[in-house]
């Protein structure tokens, strides 16, 4: 009996057959076997190794040793082939792939072979057109729906149900528009609108900038520290602040003493 018949009667490949010639396998001539001989020497080989390594579905091969993941060097629940027969009888849903590289669901083209990337090389599952018809969010199966913009009034195509706005500047209009966002846009007006300009509104940046020195306030004393340094404002803690704040004012009090 020959290494590919031998490897069909035990349900192996052909390169564990070589593997048990390497261990010590009988063997009549080269590439030739005997089928009792190597049943024998099997089973005194398996009775040797541990019962767990087993598949309790078949009693023949050695359960499949799981190398990735938490599990990494333990024994599966079956041997691989007992594995797959599994996954088919509880799933009879899924296609099983072919032999002759046809796409199982057409049974018309080839299987698609990605040409570049990191995966280049690989076979895919199914053809290229079964690929893009089973993807539920690909452009070419769904419905280009017109619309009119709700701002604008503008017609509009889109692949989404639920889009109201042609673009960006419509959806930036509508939440300044709504009650919320007016009364935000109010208040950051009212705080923040006079730094945008600083040359329109130069005295008041001056004025500004005066009454933190004076009162010395937070702001004052972090830009004081961080000048020439690479420190943030985040960085400097509270108590430096209230430190560095009664430093300046001993030395405003010297200052004024020697006048």
């Amino acid at each position: 009996m020959k290494a590919t018949e031998l490897a069909k009667y035990f349900s192996v490949s052909v390169r564990t057959v070589q593997r048990w010639r390497k261990k010590g396998c009988p063997e009549v001539s080269k590439n030739n076997y005997k089928l009792e001989d190597v049943a024998l020497w099997r089973n005194s080989k398996l009775e040797d190794q541990d019962k767990n390594g087993l598949c309790p579905r078949c009693n023949l091969n050695i359960r499949r040793i799981i190398k990735t993941g938490k599990h990494a060097g333990k024994y599966s629940g079956y041997c691989s082939e007992c594995e797959k027969q599994y996954y088919r009888e509880h799933n009879p849903n899924v296609i099983p792939r072919r032999k002759d590289g046809i796409c199982p669901k057409c049974n018309e083209n080839q299987r698609h072979i990605i040409k570049s990337g990191k995966s280049k090389g690989r076979v895919l599952a199914y053809c290229n057109k079964c690929h893009y018809r089973m993807n539920p969010y690909h452009p070419r199966d769904r419905k280009l729906l017109n619309k009119v913009c709700a701002i604008c009034g503008k017609e509009f195509d889109t692949y989404i149900n639920r889009q109201i706005y042609c673009s960006n500047k419509c959806r930036w209009r509508a939440s300044s528009l709504s009650e919320r966002g007016k009364k935000y846009n109010a208040q950051y007006r009212k705080k923040y609108d006079w730094r945008r300009s600083y040359n329109h509104n130069r005295a008041k940046c001056l004025e500004v900038s005066r009454k933190a020195r004076e009162e010395l306030k937070d702001s004052y004393i972090k830009k004081v520290i961080c000048t020439r340094t690479k420190l943030q404002y985040g960085d400097i803690p509270k108590s430096l602040i209230e430190a560095y704040r009664e430093h300046i004012k001993l030395k405003r009090i010297i200052k004024e003493i020697r006048k």
